[in-house]
């Protein structure tokens, strides 16, 4: 008699310590549920597209919400067994919004101290470029793409702009990395984003996000390409050899096989001095072989009233 008492008092205790722990869970997926949704008009995105996988939420780090009664908050969607982001949002929140992949995102904080460019408002407009997982012509992208000379859009939390004027970066500019996607600046993949007072050298193709933040890289025996963007006045040394040059501002270049730290000061007559051609911005380098054949090169590009004054070879 005394075992079976036991027994009940641990079933009974069993029982309640269960139920606490239902109680428990259905009040902790309520309270991320209802948090779902924050950020859903952020419209702060990156470039995908609405056919890949749907995001699946985590609700914490051990589970995922898998009842349809916890699936609520904006931007989501209940596939019968999950709860998912409905298409085109995406994210931990489904707060971004999948963009046309014709369309590049600047990685940079849009504000007059990062870049400038003119912008015309359209009104109405209630996606970036999706209704649904379809592409939508009344869509931000989608307006731009049938506005003649329309460079890109911004879309954020007050509305959609077309970009209507050349976007340019300046001097200062904070530019992120493809692991910024908060940015709100799309780009047609055709237009040219300006680099004020920045040269791009480079061998090969020239990257299509090249205004990112990235390593310069050194061609090598697995990858022929070379990549280096560095700011005007500033010296930098190169032991590769660079066959173009992107160069917005029209900057001269001072190239030369000795080591320098202020363009004012050189005084060895093995400099060259590349000019730009026929204002074209991306244009091919014309090394003279003194220079490619040094085992280490050293170059800046300057405003022209820091070029030195000196018997120097041009190109």
């Amino acid at each position: 008699m005394e075992t079976k008492t036991t027994d009940i008092i641990i079933y009974v205790f069993l029982a309640l310590l269960t139920l606490a722990i239902i109680i428990f869970c259905i009040i902790v997926c309520v309270k991320y549920a209802g948090k779902l949704g924050e950020g859903g008009n952020s419209h702060k995105n990156y470039p995908l597209t609405p056919s890949e996988s749907p995001d699946v939420i985590q609700v914490d780090a051990s589970g995922i919400v898998q009842t349809k009664a916890a699936c609520v908050g904006n931007n989501l969607q209940w596939t019968g067994t999950n709860c998912v982001c409905a298409p085109p949002f995406y994210g931990t929140y489904c707060g971004k919004e999948k963009v046309d992949n014709t369309y590049l995102q600047l990685p940079i904080e849009n504000n007059k101290t990062n870049m400038t460019f003119t912008t015309e408002k359209i009104n109405g407009v209630t996606s970036l470029s999706y209704n649904g997982t379809n592409l939508s012509g009344q869509s931000c992208t989608g307006i731009c793409d049938t506005t003649v000379d329309c460079q890109g859009v911004v879309y954020d939390e007050t509305g959609c702009y077309l970009i209507t004027s050349n976007i340019e970066i300046l001097p200062n500019a904070v530019i992120g990395n493809k692991f910024n996607t908060n940015g709100t600046v799309y780009v047609n993949e055709d237009s040219h984003v300006i680099l004020d007072n920045r040269v791009i050298l480079y061998t090969e193709e020239k990257p299509i996000k090249y205004w990112e933040d990235r390593y310069a890289s050194n061609p090598s025996e697995f990858d022929s390409r070379g990549f280096m963007m560095f700011n005007a006045n500033a010296p930098t040394m190169l032991n590769w050899i660079p066959s173009r040059i992107l160069n917005d501002s029209s900057l001269v270049g001072i190239w030369s096989n000795e080591q320098f730290s202020d363009v004012k000061s050189i005084n060895s007559p093995n400099i060259y001095i590349d000019r730009p051609k026929n204002n074209l911005y991306d244009y091919e380098l014309t090394l003279p072989d003194y220079i490619k054949n040094s085992p280490t090169i050293y170059v800046a590009y300057v405003t022209p009233d820091n070029v030195p004054k000196l018997k120097i070879k041009y190109s």
